[in-house]
């Protein structure tokens, strides 16, 4: 398990979490990559796992002139990727957090937690968070639900089409579909290439439109947005 750590700080606070992390992951276990964002590139795509660190700047928003850049051009495939997101404010109440794992559904990464933030220096309670944080991207053979909105699906005919193509996408374990819902739900390991989903969907003639991803939570629960 490979678990690569990219990050911004300019006072430290971020850093501070960063390193946190980073300890969480190689205590369970990981190979860990702790990059600040000027030594990073596209490689890290190759890891298990992606946490990314930036502080809250301007009015709320990504550093802009290293990391917002850095984020965007790897941002179009973090699809089926394990991602947590970390980092530090001043002021403001966590919208940039809010905005950026948003962009992170958007594009299919799989959350493996809400975004972890702080005010200012980070104290005990939010080291032990970070480390705690670093310890689940370090955990192996995770599952994850991920729903698909599906376009043309006129009858149950229809839904086991759909369903019979993704069964045979490598780590899907079970899939639903819903013809008046429009959408499909499958539950599947955190490796799973949600592209290769969405391919063998549209090969079928069925359009595909939004993707969402979370953990799958173990008894049959699936794990509810805050």
């Amino acid at each position: 398990m490979k678990v690569s750590i990219v990050y911004w700080s300019g006072t430290g606070n971020t850093e501070a979490m960063a390193n946190a992390v980073a300890e969480g992951a190689k205590n369970a276990g990981a190979e860990v990559e702790l990059l600040p964002v000027s030594a990073a590139s596209a490689d890290i795509l190759s890891s298990d796992a992606l946490l990314f660190g930036c502080p809250a700047m301007g009015s709320e928003e990504l550093e802009e002139s290293e990391f917002e850049p850095f984020f965007s051009s790897v941002e179009g495939s973090l699809s089926g990727k394990k991602v947590g997101l970390f980092g530090s404010y001043d002021w403001g109440d966590g919208e940039w957090m809010r905005t950026w794992q948003q962009r992170v559904e958007t594009a299919g990464g799989v959350m493996i937690e809400d975004g972890l933030i702080c005010n200012n220096a980070p104290d005990d309670d939010a080291l032990a968070a970070c480390r705690a944080m670093g310890e689940k991207a370090a955990k192996r053979g995770s599952m994850i639900k991920i729903t698909l909105e599906v376009e043309g699906m006129r009858c149950g005919m229809c839904e086991t089409h759909v369903n019979d193509v993704v069964r045979r996408v490598e780590g899907v374990k079970k899939v639903t579909s819903s013809h008046a819902k429009g959408r499909t739900e499958v539950i599947a390991e955190d490796s799973v290439n949600t592209a290769l989903i969405k391919e063998a969907i549209a090969k079928q003639g069925y359009g595909v439109g939004k993707i969402e991803t979370q953990p799958y939570e173990k008894h049959g629960l699936f794990t509810r947005k805050r």
